[in-house]
């Protein structure tokens, strides 16, 4: 396997979820409760800056943090949603792994053990004149 591949493994997609995903996601959770404690709603979003009806600039600015608040508040849904979305993903793929490997007669590591160790000869991949191109796992 070249050095620039990654070898998926059902390991590797419990340590990802467990060591990356997940937290990520637990601390976008937190962050995101912390700033709905002060900006949940639509009046906790638009701050007085003063009174509007004197001070248009007043008024201005309040719109303009309330839409920023507002586009941060849709991202940590947006990014929360979507590291869930991973994560149930990887944990979904574990479950297909653990599928396959119980139901193999052989195992991945056989498996790559045989692929890894075969040579090309002429009776080997049905390429080559006369060769068979049955396996012995068919026969």
């Amino acid at each position: 396997m070249a050095e620039d591949q990654l070898k998926v493994t059902p390991e590797y997609l419990r340590t990802l979820r467990d060591k990356d995903i997940d937290p990520m996601r637990e601390l976008f959770s937190k962050e995101k409760s912390q700033f709905d404690q002060y900006y949940a709603g639509e009046e906790a979003k638009k701050p007085k800056f003063g009174n509007p009806a004197l001070l248009p600039s007043a008024g201005v600015l309040s719109n303009e943090v309330a839409g920023v608040l507002t586009k941060v508040e849709e991202m940590f849904d947006k990014y929360e949603g979507d590291l869930l979305a991973v994560s149930k993903g990887i944990a979904n793929s574990e479950l297909v792994f653990d599928d396959l490997e119980k139901d193999a007669e052989l195992t991945a590591e056989q498996l790559a053990w045989i692929f890894s160790s075969s040579s090309p000869s002429g009776s080997g991949g049905g390429g080559g004149e006369g060769g068979d191109a049955t396996s012995s796992a068919d026969k």
